[in-house]
């Protein structure tokens, strides 16, 4: 006989395991910061508590077409708090943090060319295909989501979009996106140059804070 803990523990998985199936669907993750996904990840894989979150599953509703619709609704709604925010939270992600690099030549905003260590995942003799770690993949989409938005393209039609794509199981060390050229290294570093100079700077205008892209 099965108890009533183990019962409410199984309605709990069953309810993470349909959200999460539906988020990805309906890939609301295109309206996410990176901490955002974050906690998502936390809430749906079962990384909660691992950096102090919660297990927000029980801030979902149970699931019907109200509550995913709803649900819906409420990422669209955000949409205007979500540009700014993950411009902010993205523009402190990218700036230069140490002097190492060179090629990184304002230490006070993005450049326009980039060099990121440990987004990649490290190469090795099994597997010669450059990756995107798991764990830096939302830098990586929404920075290609922001440059889309900036340019008045609207979001990037999948929360992969077209850079983290182009990343993705790469045999050359060489990408190219309408925003980025792309260079990766067997040791992890990523090789970033803004093609476009008007959206860098709006980039960098709002990430300091002295701007709005609204």
């Amino acid at each position: 006989e099965i108890g009533e803990a183990s019962l409410d523990h199984l309605r709990r998985e069953f309810k993470r395991s349909a959200w999460r199936c539906l988020v990805e669907k309906l890939e609301l993750r295109r309206y996410m910061s990176s901490e955002k996904q974050r906690k998502l990840d936390a809430t749906f894989y079962g990384h909660a508590n691992r950096r102090g979150d919660a297990d927000g599953i029980d801030d979902f509703p149970e699931v019907s077409e109200e509550s995913i619709l709803e649900v819906v609704q409420g990422y669209a709604s955000a949409v205007p708090e979500f540009i700014d925010e993950s411009i902010r939270e993205e523009w402190e992600f990218w700036i230069p943090r140490r002097d190492q690099y060179k090629t990184n030549s304002e230490k006070w905003k993005v450049s326009k060319k980039i060099i990121h260590g440990y987004i990649m995942r490290p190469w090795d003799k099994w597997d010669s295909d450059h990756r995107v770690r798991y764990d830096e993949q939302s830098h990586v989409s929404n920075l290609d989501n922001i440059f889309h938005l900036l340019d008045g393209k609207g979001f990037i039609k999948s929360h992969y979009g077209p850079l983290l794509s182009a990343l993705q199981n790469n045999k050359t060390g060489y990408a190219e996106t309408a925003y980025f050229t792309a260079k990766m290294f067997k040791n992890g570093n990523l090789h970033l140059t803004i093609k476009r100079d008007d959206l860098l700077d709006k980039f960098n205008e709002i990430g300091c804070g002295e701007g709005s892209a609204l």
